[in-house]
């Protein structure tokens, strides 16, 4: 997914200042003389203007001399053999979208089809990006996180959101308070929290919605942002559907929302109401 850099990082005897955009590559399935295997991904630095370039690679364990390499794009329906929770994206099968004509489940959703976003619109739906993933894949920090019914308090028309059981991915953002939060910053082990590995089936499905630009729709009524980063849309399994619909990639422009990533950065009267409690300060060192 794309990301920009915290801090420098410096690989190959160049440093990458911080804001740098990032993203994970081509992933290689890699055996070992040993007939060990393990996953390796390319590791790439936005240049701007749309285009990247690899600057190394991340690997799950210690690279050994003489390996074999098998190298999948994205768009190779391999996706769902994909090991790196990282690639995990968006709704989860059976999530309603609000519609002009009411909800539908996301993986009924279709390019033409029209969605009822935030503010009042009905925007067409581009494309539905779709990528299934093992369960191995979605466990630990970054597994899909459920927000039970009600636990984001009251909306709009004070109903309380969601209006059922959402399931996302950690990085997905949903809009609280004028800021795009994700997912994994407003777990609290109760009304919000990881999925656990036994509570995923072997293989599941994600969807992400892409309209003209970077929109918030209505998730199970709660407000959740649209697809935006185009640098991983050669991640998803229909990878091939979006070139034959739209025969390139296109930038789409982030929201000016300022986005959440850690409970953190979360303002104090937002947990406040959501009832997530105070963040802990870290211990402070004594004076010798």
């Amino acid at each position: 997914m794309f990301q920009r850099l915290l801090e420098p990082l410096t690989m190959g005897g160049k440093t990458y200042p911080t804001g740098t955009g990032i993203h994970v590559g081509f992933r290689m399935e890699v055996r070992n003389p040993d007939g060990s295997e393990q996953t390796v991904w390319t590791i790439n630095v936005d240049r701007g203007g749309g285009s990247y370039t690899t600057v190394g690679v991340a690997s799950n364990k210690p690279l050994l001399p003489n390996s074999t390499f098998k190298v999948f794009d994205g768009g190779d329906n391999a996706a769902a053999d994909i090991l790196d929770p990282s690639q995990l994206f968006c709704f989860a099968a059976g999530t309603l979208i609000a519609t002009p004509a009411g909800e539908r489940a996301v993986e009924t959703l279709a390019p033409g089809d029209e969605v009822a976003t935030a503010d009042g619109r009905a925007v067409p739906v581009r494309w539905v990006g779709r990528q299934t993933v093992r369960r191995a894949a979605a466990s630990g920090r970054l597994a899909p996180v459920r927000i039970a019914a009600g636990a984001l308090g009251a909306g709009p028309d004070l109903a309380a959101l969601p209006r059922r059981d959402l399931v996302v991915t950690a990085d997905h953002a949903l809009i609280l308070g004028g800021l795009a939060i994700t997912a994994a910053a407003l777990v609290d082990g109760r009304g919000i929290r990881r999925l656990a590995a036994e509570e995923m089936p072997e293989r599941a499905t994600f969807y992400h919605i892409e309209t003209e630009a970077h929109d918030v729709v209505l998730a199970e009524g709660a407000p959740a942002e649209t697809w935006v980063d185009h640098a991983e849309r050669a991640r998803f399994d229909n990878y091939d559907e979006y070139l034959r619909l739209w025969g390139a990639d296109r930038r789409i422009v982030e929201s000016p929302l300022p986005r959440v990533t850690s409970a953190r950065q979360l303002p104090a009267a937002l947990r406040l109401k959501l009832g997530l409690g105070a963040v802990e300060s870290p211990p402070q060192a004594s004076a010798a």
